[in-house]
């Protein structure tokens, strides 16, 4: 090969990265803006939750009712509805009754809605949960 064609080489090599490091800078500002408006103004917390430690329960949220559902993993349900604190990313959970029965702690929702973090508080425990759907399933009793 002569110089000019491993000159040529050269440059759409570093037009390819810089192509690609423009997209990434792109996209992590894009991110960054999502979690610093979440942070601010609260995550949407539509979804479901499944308990990361053995047990594996799940939470399910549906904000526009403001319903909430825990199935533990003997599959005994649990019912209520939550308010938000004054923490945008916290929510007091409340059962059937109207009676405070834990909290939880919306840590980060991605942009999609489709990954995210959960620390339920009940009982002097806390549990976390990974986010596994942005769409809630409630089970019917």
């Amino acid at each position: 090969m002569d110089k000019r064609t491993v000159s040529y080489r050269a440059i759409a090599l570093a037009l390819g990265i810089a192509l690609v490091g423009a997209g990434f800078g792109l996209w992590s500002a894009r991110e960054t803006a999502v979690i610093k408006r979440g942070l601010a103004e609260g995550f949407a917390i539509n979804g479901m939750f499944q308990e990361r430690q053995p047990g594996r329960s799940t939470l399910a949220f549906l904000d526009e009712e403001g319903r909430w559902q825990h199935v533990d993993e003997h599959g005994d349900v649990m019912n209520g509805t939550f308010k938000r604190s004054a923490d945008p990313n916290g929510f007091v959970l409340l059962d059937e009754a109207g009676g405070e029965c834990g909290s939880v702690h919306l840590a980060f929702t991605s942009k999609d809605g489709l990954h995210g973090t959960l620390y339920l508080q009940a009982d002097d425990e806390i549990v976390r949960f990974d986010k596994t759907d942005r769409v809630p399933a409630f089970m019917e009793q």
